[in-house]
């Protein structure tokens, strides 16, 4: 793992998402943004987790300048993230024979098929990161994508080797995923965690971590200012 000489992010600032809050929250965003660029100009990787909160993401196009710069290097994320991109590139299907349909396509024939032409996953296979799908304890079998990681032991090592060498995580957005992550990751990886629920930010943050309290969207849509 390597280390960096970057100036440690000082404890964090737990703010609740009130209009008040708005120049703090800003601040913090800048400095997220510092922290991320300066660990993509020094080499240094940085990896993203979403959160199942995020189903109704909106705009993927606001994520392109983070891979499109090589700030991100790959992303984990939750099956219901995922499902949200296809639920959108089949219309919402609700009949059972729907579902199958969908769940019977991967993404790459979605997206070289012309049926996944916008999303988070879209972004993410036509830009060329890695990206990897995780169920989740309220996913139902009828849900699951072909792609999702269906075996416990397998997604342990996955996220384990996900993990490995990621000097810097972003979490958008409150999951078990991100608490497997926490517990998994090195010593020496700074979580940067976003989300509405100010328990879940205070929970996963440790000492030198940065933790803000408002929509992982918002810090999304405003992170492109300062990178």
């Amino acid at each position: 793992m390597t280390t960096t000489t970057l100036t440690p992010i000082k404890r964090p600032t737990f703010v609740p998402p009130l209009e008040t809050s708005k120049s703090l929250t800003e601040s913090q965003i800048k400095e997220a943004g510092r922290y991320i660029y300066a660990y993509g100009e020094a080499g240094f990787k940085t990896a993203m987790l979403i959160g199942s909160d995020l189903m109704k993401l909106g705009n993927s196009e606001q994520f392109k300048p983070l891979f499109r710069d090589h700030f991100i290097s790959k992303v984990a994320m939750t099956n219901k993230v995922a499902l949200a991109d296809l639920n959108l590139a089949f219309r919402n299907p609700r009949h059972p024979q729907d579902m199958e349909l969908m769940r019977s396509y991967t993404i790459r024939r979605c997206v070289e098929s012309g049926i996944l032409e916008e999303g988070l996953l879209h972004l993410c296979f036509v830009m060329g990161i890695v990206y990897y799908i995780f169920p989740s304890i309220t996913d139902h079998e009828k849900t699951l994508l072909p792609e999702a990681i269906y075996d416990l032991r397998q997604a342990n090592k996955i996220l384990s080797n996900f993990l490995y060498g990621v000097d810097c995580l972003i979490v958008l957005g409150s999951s078990e995923l991100a608490f497997a992550a926490r517990a998994m990751a090195s010593p020496e990886t700074k979580f940067i965690v976003l989300d509405q629920d100010r328990c879940f930010v205070e929970k996963l943050c440790l000492k030198e971590d940065l933790g803000i309290v408002t929509a992982p969207t918002h810090f999304v849509s405003k992170l492109n200012q300062f990178i």
